[in-house]
């Protein structure tokens, strides 16, 4: 697996928080019994853990969950994650915001406005290139409590009853390889699985709406955004065998200006 730590944490003007971990590119692992995975760690500013909030028809019909916390709100689609990003204006001007991207919003009725007065917006997209078009995307580790959405008078619109879970797991997003996103303290990790026999090479991560990406010099991956510098910490990756974890060499390789994947040795 490769691990993100979650110390490094980037700061964007006057927020500071780390997008989630990407998934290092290792070699085929054909191994019959044993299996790797690629892990990472995100702090989003929140003192509260990030929870996945299913939707139920309260959201747009291509989001699959939310993540809420204190910070960024996230969306999960099947074939991205998209970071939906709200900050004061620096100017404290009420003059509605322009959105960062021309992403579509897939807030629905209960997103944050793009046009609150007095902040800017940020929408930018971490796409899964080449992945599966019919994946399985299901939580685990349901929570506590429900949400109940209640919008006008018709009942037929209303969504209630709505549950959230601390893992959302995509399987089979690339063949043989699941994307595993769950908590970790107030933190949210993100990691991909590599089964038996699959070949973590399909994991190509590409970036819609920054203005690029760069390496830094300790390995780190730092993606330049509207809204300032985000810093992904050096990947870690490992793999079981027998029932250990067999540290791997590996780090991120650039693919173009807003798209990566992982060499591993």
């Amino acid at each position: 697996p490769v691990r993100k730590s979650p110390e490094n944490r980037p700061t964007l003007g006057t927020t500071t928080f780390t997008t989630p971990a990407q998934a290092p590119l290792t070699p085929s692992i054909n191994s019959k019994t044993d299996h790797g995975s690629v892990q990472g760690v995100a702090n989003l500013m929140s003192p509260a853990a990030p929870t996945f909030i299913e939707n139920r028809g309260q959201f747009d019909q291509l989001v699959k969950f939310q993540v809420r916390g204190s910070g960024p709100t996230l969306w999960l689609t099947g074939q991205q994650i998209v970071f939906d990003l709200l900050r004061p204006k620096p100017d404290g001007s009420g003059a509605p915001p322009e959105e960062g991207t021309r992403l579509p919003r897939f807030g629905g009725r209960h997103s944050p406005s793009p046009t609150t007065e007095g902040m800017e917006r940020l929408v930018f997209a971490e796409e899964f290139v080449g992945a599966s078009g019919d994946g399985v995307v299901e939580a685990e580790d349901q929570q506590p409590g429900i949400y109940n959405y209640f919008t006008g008078s018709d009942a037929r619109k209303w969504s209630t009853n709505v549950h959230s879970y601390e893992t959302v797991i995509y399987r089979d997003l690339w063949s043989g390889i699941d994307l595993v996103l769950h908590r970790n303290g107030p933190d949210l990790e993100q990691e991909f699985v590599v089964r038996p026999g699959g070949d973590l090479r399909r994991v190509h991560v590409s970036y819609r709406g920054i203005e690029g990406l760069r390496l830094g010099e300790d390995g780190s991956l730092l993606v330049r955004s509207a809204f300032g510098e985000v810093r992904e910490s050096t990947p870690r990756i490992y793999q079981e065998i027998a029932g250990k974890r067999v540290p791997v060499e590996g780090r991120f390789k650039l693919i173009g200006e807003t798209a990566y994947t992982f060499e591993v040795d």
